[in-house]
């Protein structure tokens, strides 16, 4: 023992070298399994406790490692000594590190029955007189709960109690008392209760009954050997190892921890860690009870801690309650309208610090995310919290010295606006915007500068949450929020500044029908502003143009002028990186038009492309996003790759002119910014922004291939050796737990006592070293541009890919089984441009002896030649893209039922003939809401009421649903008309239907509608069977208040008619002549005005003279 005490000891001198020496040799010394009973000598008998403490340490590093050389005898010994100074160490950081390594032990003791009395054990150190006891007790169940929880199922009904009166910990006093109740409580209450129905030999705690003194603890053990008798096996030992019975039962003197009041809060601390992995082990209805009654407990221990100002406690509490709320379980439902209420009682109460009221608010927030349905339910503390979340949203927000003197957010009027935010998003948006909108009327005038701000910003983040209706009252709104941009307070028209970005976010298409008035009030605003507003002025016009077409082109000179001059004048990065993302959003949609603009702008962003510093780098990132767009737009494309809006020749011209001048420079400038970011991250420099360098680079890359198409061919020895690598990439790092900051717990590697002596060993018996793997977000980002750059390429320049279509198309296979979403959708867009490449680069030859013959039920039989390496790629790539639409996330289904439609419109029927009835009947699942993806987002606040949709995200539902739609008439054309018919009837419409009810959001029906006018536009007279099914709710969407939906079902309508001729009843024509007649109106949006026209048209095609012109004159 005396060695190894010297040199722990040595472990701590300040010279360097010194404390190298000492590490080497114990970390020579630590290999053998000696090294664990010398330890133990040295938490025993050592008078110091930082020696004591470093024993402890170490130990937990080696003991399990050693764990199977040391005797049965020596295992015992060894966990009587663990629980005897767990007993008796009076130092509370030794007393914790020797509860880690009876944790350590336990993990591979008790699941092998060599620790029977350790629960027994934990029992009555929890109903100990010495909160030490107490908290120990509760600090090593939790450990126990975490790693072998299945095993403690039984001894839930022991543990809850014990953690209950940890919550609400008292005075030694109290626990002296409640120590007497236990003894004289009756048979039904005592402790244990339950356990004396086991035998003599296993009851625990039997002598608890008894109340003698000569009752020593662990009495109901006293059948087993001597050898494992908890504590008896002790008595034997050295006078100084005391029996862990008198130790736990010490007297007033000797007892540890004499400031029970910090104690108790100790123990309150170690109770609450206990709740979260004890609620995973709550299975039965009986065990939700219990924890139920916890919840409360910790509902009374939170609030009496408020009044008692004891922060920290509340803190913790909130910080469980949130880790509780997200359990399926309903643990807390009983108690939510209590929750709610302490989370805003705690939030509004001025006199906590900032820290404590915004994780009071977390709590709402988690709550709102988690539990809508129950939250919601809850009606009336709902709109208490609203009102009261926008009064925060009012409240000064931290001032610059404040954040510079370590305040971790901006303060609590932040987080008020953050949880409404949440709010709105999840519950009932009936309970959130009326009140927000009469609090915004009513504060948006007040004399009070962060009030006007306050009211602002709180309509500003309900946008997204309150969309549907926000969308409506666009026009009473719009005028508020425009009094605040010209507000003399800067902060006001900050926020209002802001509202707008949210507002041209989430409020299309009605809030784009003002461009008119809110472009020219950005760009007044914008003039001699301070950074901090054009940051927020950029934000708003980065929103807005992000949703413009053709209406941006009579603003184009003055949005590209601005946003230059902020370039020229700005010295901040931050504030060059929001005009450059406005930048983008402009080009991209100027399309084309970019043409005239482009000579001005390249040069500026070439110099951005030059950029090196690593603070500089993410405004180069940017830059190279504004240089791919204007390059996709002087190859006359649009965003979506289509000419909506197509250039005048003379812009074509000029556009080619100055592609085939600009781009080998540009491209030369990406490549060296790539390898400039692929030595950061050798260098593990900023390696965020290099990840994102290099995604912006791949996703330039394409860009320019699409503009320049064949002409591209030069550059692919360079760009698909890059993206390749990007694919290859490793996804993450493993990481030793507890590697860093190791026993002097610094956080960082080699800084403390021991240096990194642990640094290449675990602390588990297979020697893994309890590894974590953490995933880089910027691999996946950059993963998902170079896939979705190989299926650019491929398709810009078929000819020239030849030599690099096997090993991109194994490449991009391989990610369609990415763990992470956006890098399988891309992969799934990729696969579907390669195969349609793959049929353009070898086309069905004249000597092919294996012609593909499809007969395909209701088409006629024919012959579609499919080369054999075409059909080759199909084999490998349609399984994956079957694969992609029974996806679990919604935007990646929707990417390969897109890449289906692609195929199979390109390739023809046989290229797709296998899995026919598959498409169909996933394609059915997705129409009825039951798709893979669509389940994976239902509500998880289940309780078996539906109180809406279902769909989740209505942005995401609807990209689905728009990709299965656009299938159905390729499936017709695919199919044979006939065939698909009997499948539309049987599997699709009637889901079809349901989207059209009107419950359903207005997008979805609208897309649901626009899908039945194209099925029918090719199915026809084989329509007239559902005309009657189909014509109510397409008059209904006519008489929508949404532009879109009316435009849609005008269509629909009159090519239904069109198609079943005859068949329409005279009735329903002048039910249809009826409906129509409003979009005649001038104030009626041009598309809908159009369709009805079109409809119009329909019917005198079918009825003639006969239809009933003159009841709509």
């Amino acid at each position: 023992m005396q060695v190894v005490e010297s040199l722990l000891r040595a472990c701590l001198e300040v010279n360097n070298e010194a404390r190298r020496l000492a590490e080497d040799a114990l970390k020579a010394r630590s290999a053998q399994p000696e090294i664990v009973p010398e330890l133990l000598m040295c938490l025993q008998q050592c008078p110091d406790s930082q020696i004591r403490h470093l024993s402890a340490v170490l130990l937990r590093k080696r003991i399990i490692r050693h764990w199977k050389h040391i005797t049965a005898e020596g295992r015992r010994q060894t966990q009587a000594v663990l629980l005897e100074r767990i007993a008796s160490e009076p130092m509370h950081i030794v007393r914790r590190a020797v509860s880690d390594v009876a944790s350590s032990v336990a993990k591979v003791s008790v699941p092998a029955g060599e620790w029977p009395e350790l629960l027994s054990y934990l029992q009555l150190c929890g109903i100990s007189e010495n909160a030490g006891h107490r908290e120990v007790a509760l600090t090593l169940f939790t450990s126990l709960a975490e790693n072998i929880g299945d095993l403690l199922q039984g001894g839930l009904y022991v543990m809850m109690p014990l953690v209950g009166r940890g919550l609400t910990d008292g005075s030694e006093e109290d626990w002296s008392q409640s120590g007497r109740d236990l003894s004289d409580a009756s048979e039904e209450v005592r402790v244990g209760r339950g356990l004396t129905d086991a035998s003599e030999e296993v009851r625990v705690g039997r002598g608890l009954t008894d109340g003698s003194e000569e009752v020593r603890m662990g009495r109901g053990l006293t059948d087993a050997s001597e050898e494992v008798r908890v504590g008896r096996g002790l008595t034997d030992a050295s006078e100084e190892v005391r029996v862990v019975r008198d130790l736990i039962y010490a007297s007033e003197e000797v007892r540890v921890g004499r400031n029970l009041t910090d104690a108790s809060e100790e123990v309150q601390e170690a109770a609450l860690s206990a709740m979260v992995p004890l609620s995973q082990l709550v299975v039965s209805e009986s065990d939700i009870t219990m924890f139920q009654e916890l919840t409360q407990a910790l509902i009374q221990a939170a609030t009496k801690s408020l009044e008692e100002q004891k922060e920290q406690i509340a803190i913790k509490s909130f910080q469980v309650l949130v880790e509780v709320i997200e359990s399926p379980a309903p643990l807390m439902q009983p108690q939510v309208p209590s929750v709610i209420t302490l989370s805003m009682t705690a939030a509004l109460k001025h006199s906590l610090e900032p820290e404590t009221r915004e994780q009071a608010l977390q709590v709402l927030h988690w709550l709102a995310r988690y539990k809508p349905k129950q939250l919601s339910r809850n009606k009336g503390v709902l709109q208490d919290a609203v009102v009261a979340l926008c009064g925060m949203c009012c409240e000064a927000p931290a001032s610059e010295e404040e954040l510079e003197g370590g305040m971790s957010s901006s303060g609590p009027s932040t987080a008020a606006s953050q949880a409404l935010d949440t709010l709105a998003c999840h519950c009932s948006g009936q309970s959130v915007h009326p009140l927000v909108i009469s609090f915004v009327r009513q504060h948006v005038t007040s004399p009070e500068p962060n009030t006007r701000r306050g009211a602002l910003n709180a309509l500003a983040v309900i946008a997204e949450g309150c969309a549907e209706a926000l969308r409506k009252k666009c026009k009473s709104l719009l005028p508020l929020v425009l009094s605040g941009l010209a507000d003399l307070d800067v902060r006001v028209r900050g926020a209002a500044a802001f509202a707008l970005g949210q507002f041209s976010e989430h409020l299309q298409p009605e809030f784009m029908s003002h461009y008119e008035t809110v472009l020219p009030a950005l760009f007044t605003v914008m003039k001699d502003a301070p950074q901090s507003l054009q940051e927020r002025v950029c934000y708003a016009i980065d929103a807005f143009c992000e949703s413009l077409d053709k209406e941006i082109l009579p603003f184009m000179p003055q949005l590209v002028e601005t946003l230059m001059s902020v370039l020229r004048s700005s010295c901040s990065h931050s504030m060059q990186d929001m005009a450059l993302s406005a930048l983008a959003s402009t080009i991209a949609a100027a399309g084309p038009h970019i043409t005239p603009y482009a000579p001005a702008l390249l040069p500026v962003l070439q110099i951005f492309l030059t950029l090196s510093l690593p603070d500089q780098l993410p405004c180069r990132c940017r830059a190279t996003e504004c240089a791919g767009l204007v390059f996709e737009g002087l190859g006359g494309k649009t965003r979506d790759g289509q000419d909506t809006y197509p250039a005048s020749q003379e812009e074509k011209a000029a556009a080619q002119q100055l592609l085939k001048y600009a781009s080998p420079s540009f491209m030369q400038l990406a490549l060296s910014g790539f390898e400039l970011s692929s030595q950061s991250v050798a260098g593990q420099g900023n390696v965020n922004v290099s990840y994102e360098l290099r995604e912006y680079s791949h996703i330039m890359f394409g860009c320019v291939a699409q503009a320049l198409g064949q002409d591209f061919g030069p550059y692919l020895q360079y760009v698909v050796p890059l993206a390749l690598q990007s694919c290859s990439m490793d996804d993450g790092v493993f990481e030793k737990e507890g590697e860093e900051g190791e026993i002097g717990g610094t956080g960082v590697k080699g800084t403390g006592p021991l240096g990194d002596f642990t640094d290449d060993e675990g602390d588990d018996e297979t020697g893994a070293g309890g590894r974590s793997f953490n995933v880089r977000t910027g691999v996946m980002d950059e993963k998902c541009s170079s896939t979705a750059a190989l299926g650019t390429y491929a398709e810009a320049c078929p000819q020239l890919f030849v030599p690099y279509f096997q090993p991109a198309f194994s490449a991009v296979t391989a990610m369609a089984s990415y763990f992470h979403e956006e890098v399988r959708a891309a992969a799934y867009e990729s696969l579907g441009q390669m195969i349609v490449s793959a049929h353009t680069l070898w086309p069905p030859s004249a000597l092919q002896h294996s012609p593909v013959t499809t007969q395909l039920p209701g088409c006629p039989a024919g012959v579609i030649l499919l080369s054999a390496e075409v059909q080759a790629v199909l084999r490998t790539g349609l399984p994956k893209l079957m694969e992609g639409m029974e996806d679990d996330d919604k935007h990646a289904a929707a990417m390969a039922l897109q890449a289906t439609t692609v195929i199979l419109q390109r390739l023809g029927p046989a290229s797709v003939a296998s899995c026919m009835a598959k498409i169909c009947s996933c394609t059915a699942l997705v129409l009825a809401g039951k798709a893979a993806s669509q389940e994976h987002d239902q509500d998880q606040d289940s309780d078996g009421e539906d109180d809406g949709d279902g769909y989740g995200s209505v942005e995401l539902e609807e990209e689905l649903l728009a990709a299965a739609c656009d299938l159905l008439p390729t499936l017709a054309g695919g199919m044979g008309l006939d065939a698909y018919a009997a499948v539309f009837e049987a599997e699709h419409l009637p889901h079809l239907l349901t989207r059209m009810r009107p419950r359903q959001p207005r997008d979805l029906r609208a897309v649901a509608v626009g899908a039945v006018g194209e099925v029918a536009e090719l199915l026809q007279a084989r329509m007239a069977k559902h005309l009657d099914a189909l014509m109510p709710p397409l008059l209904r969407e006519i008489r929508c208040d949404d532009a879109v939906n009316r435009q849609n079902a005008a269509f629909s309508a009159g090519v239904l008619v069109e198609g079943c001729g005859s068949a329409v009843p005279i009735t329903v024509l002048q039910q249809l002549l009826q409906a129509l007649h409003p979009l005649f109106s001038d104030e009626e949006e041009d598309g809908a005005r159009d369709n009805a026209t079109g409809a119009v048209a329909r019917m005198l095609i079918v009825a003639g003279v006969n239809l009933p012109l003159e009841q709509v004159r």
